[in-house]
């Protein structure tokens, strides 16, 4: 017997049906169905991921990794450019020292070679906080690291460096580190990358030997050094991880085996998905017959998605006039609830159109309509693809999207 088996998987179940097939390999009968439900892999109570602890302690991993790297590379750096020994900065740390004070210092006077090690390395220990997106207020602990350095920003203005701020201003008198979840004390990178062009100015007009213009290029390079999350490792070091993870996991389309399969966000696929909703709706009169929707009806729905952000089956009602007696046969009514109700269900095949749409109405009120479907298919697969800002502006300048709009995108 020659049958089809179904599946619909989630999280927490997976729903089967097995239905048989003619000899023209059509659906004539539901041989069997039913649902396995499971736990679902998260903490009961929060619906945080099982795998959250491991997840945070692979990032602690490679942050303290990359950290001893980038005081690696420092280190070899002051040996070069004979600032120090490696002994001698194998015994520099043994000595207990206020870098704070040193930091605050060094703008006024020359610092010894020890000193002046000792300020670089840890100002590249302790280099600030840099968010990965322009938009930073997404994420809420990025909202509030930047609410924190823009209120010690404020407080900058009476200091000429963060060094300086720490060692003097009475807010930091007790602390100077952030604790349990606290954010007053974070500082921006870029402030911190202000002190050092302070630092090595200061230096040289006060004759030290080691603040040279050369070396302080060596050191910004070392200190602002971050790898892109979008390429990951070098593609020379051969690691699996080289290059965008995100582009190597993209499948062919089984239709067109030589082209990639299209974003979800992209303009052609949301299309798709509505075009072939819109064709399997059903509605249902009081006598249980059914029928789909008329050439007109279908075209009035698809341009109401297009139009309209809160896409439901009340609007579509709303906007075919659809009398009471007719139902939607994808959605189960219940006799206790009202029919207002279950049909606020919501058709999200639209959504990243309408998230495009809005941040481009801040730049011009109706400008998306100016973009061609291949412009809006090139700007979804650039914030599909890539999660770094210079790589997804680099991808939508490439594509032909004007400059404005890609600021306002």
């Amino acid at each position: 017997m020659n049958y089809i088996l179904g599946l619909d998987i989630g999280i927490a179940s997976v729903g089967w049906a097995a239905v048989a097939l003619d000899a023209n390999d059509e659906p004539y009968k539901i041989l069997d169905l039913n649902s396995r439900i499971f736990k679902a892999a998260e903490q009961p109570k929060t619906g945080a991921s099982l795998a959250a602890p491991r997840r945070e302690a692979r990032g602690s991993r490679r942050r303290i990794r990359r950290r001893r790297h980038r005081m690696e590379r420092l280190r070899h750096l002051f040996v070069r450019e004979g600032l120090l020994s490696a002994e001698e900065i194998e015994a520099l740390f043994k000595a207990p020292a206020d870098v704070y004070r040193l930091r605050a210092e060094g703008l006024s006077r020359c610092l010894d070679d020890g000193e002046w090690a000792r300020v670089l390395y840890h100002i590249a220990k302790h280099r600030g906080f840099k968010s990965n997106r322009r938009n930073a207020e997404v994420n809420t602990g990025d909202g509030k690291v930047k609410t924190a350095i823009d209120e010690n920003k404020r407080l900058l203005e009476n200091y000429k460096t963060v060094g300086e701020m720490l060692f003097r201003d009475e807010k930091f008198k007790d602390a100077k580190r952030n604790k349990g979840g606290d954010y007053a004390f974070c500082v921006g990178r870029d402030m911190l990358s202000d002190e050092i062009g302070a630092l090595f100015a200061a230096q040289r007009k006060n004759g030290n030997a080691h603040a040279s213009e050369v070396f302080e290029a060596a050191y910004r390079k070392i200190f602002a050094d971050q790898r892109s999350f979008d390429d990951g490792p070098d593609a020379n070091s051969k690691s699996p991880y080289a290059g965008n993870q995100i582009e190597k996991m993209i499948g062919t389309c089984s239709l067109e085996p030589p082209e990639k399969r299209a974003p979800k966000a992209s303009y052609s696929f949301m299309r798709f998905s509505l075009l072939q909703k819109i064709n399997h709706l059903r509605l249902k009169d009081a006598k249980g017959e059914e029928r789909g929707l008329t050439d007109e009806e279908r075209a009035a729905v698809e341009a109401l998605a297009w139009k309209k952000e809160n896409f439901s089956y009340g609007a579509i009602r709303k906007e075919l006039s659809l009398p009471d007696e007719l139902c939607f046969t994808d959605l189960h009514y219940q006799a206790s609830e009202k029919q207002e109700k279950t049909e606020k269900k919501k058709l999200p095949f639209t959504a990243a159109y309408h998230e495009i749409r809005k941040a481009l109405d801040k730049r011009e009120k109706g400008r998306i309509q100016s973009l061609s479907p291949d412009a809006l298919d090139a700007i979804g697969y650039a914030f599909t693809v890539f999660k770094n800002d210079a790589k997804i502006e680099a991808a939508l300048k490439a594509a032909g999207i004007d400059k404005a709009d890609a600021a306002a995108l």
